[in-house]
């Protein structure tokens, strides 16, 4: 599918594309539409004006959701797991705490492991 390729490039790029895309569709609409504006623009040809303008704005909208989907999950994530909470800092404290390694209330007093080999200290 043409928008699975789409998805993996960076924001940057996938802003440029939609942006891109839906310019040149105003563009062939402008070239290929029976359109004329004169000077000064009559009421009617403003009206045809503005409503391509509101199409224009509405399909970028709708284009540009999918591409700042990924900041919106992160967004919610951040709301979700407030990093000054006292359960997040136990819950960060204990994933940063490496399985190897057993913390010193576990170790013999000869300073060797339970499991035999020598324990290290982690400082």
């Amino acid at each position: 599918m043409l928008l699975k390729p789409f998805s993996s490039l960076p924001l940057f790029w996938r802003v440029f594309g939609t942006n891109a895309a839906v310019r040149l569709l105003a563009f062939l609409g402008l070239v290929f539409a029976p359109v004329t504006v004169s000077v000064p623009p009559h009421l009617r040809e403003l009206i045809v004006l503005a409503i391509g303008l509101l199409l224009v704005l509405a399909l970028t909208v709708l284009l540009l959701r999918s591409a700042f989907r990924p900041l919106d999950d992160l967004a919610e994530t951040m709301r979700r797991h407030d990093p000054l909470s006292p359960e997040s800092a136990r819950v960060s404290r204990a994933s940063r705490t490496s399985p190897r390694w057993r913390p010193r209330s576990t170790r013999c007093s000869s300073g060797s492991s339970p499991s035999g080999g020598t324990a290290r200290t982690v400082r």
